[in-house]
């Protein structure tokens, strides 16, 4: 009988295989791997600047995933979350800049609401196609981002 691993070891033992897969790499390709490796670990928490950059993207492949991961316990998937995510920053930034004289509380959250929607609704045009042609979400997830 095979014990099945909480999935918050799993994920302690996959994040600890990929720092170490990662030290690895920077022992065989570098001359001074120390600094290599105090660079590439501490780097982007040495500055605001730094940790800014690397936040932003983060933020992407964050909401990517969540959404990529609700798609699959849904039984479906969807390769096109990167592009769901940028026509939704791009229906945001149309909503700020039209609307400037609103509240600022009351903008974001417009303009919020506007990303989700887009997001969404380009999501669901693949789920549509799907139910109404039998296109495979797959391939029309990832041609319409």
């Amino acid at each position: 009988m095979k014990l099945k691993k909480p999935p918050f070891l799993q994920a302690l033992i996959a994040i600890g295989a990929a720092i170490a897969l990662t030290l690895i790499l920077i022992f065989f390709s570098s001359p001074n791997p120390g600094r290599l490796a105090r660079a590439f670990f501490l780097g982007p928490w040495s500055s605001p600047w730094f940790l800014g950059n690397t936040l932003d993207g983060i933020a992407l492949l964050l909401v990517s995933s969540l959404g990529a991961a609700m798609a699959f316990r849904g039984g479906t998937f969807n390769l096109g979350g990167e592009g769901q995510i940028y026509i939704g920053g791009l229906t945001a930034s149309m909503v700020l800049l039209s609307f400037r004289s609103f509240p600022a509380p009351l903008l974001l959250g417009l303009a919020a609401l506007a990303a989700v929607l887009t997001g969404g609704l380009i999501g669901g045009l693949s789920g549509l196609l799907k139910k109404t042609l039998g296109i495979n979400e797959l391939i029309s997830s990832f041609l319409l981002s």
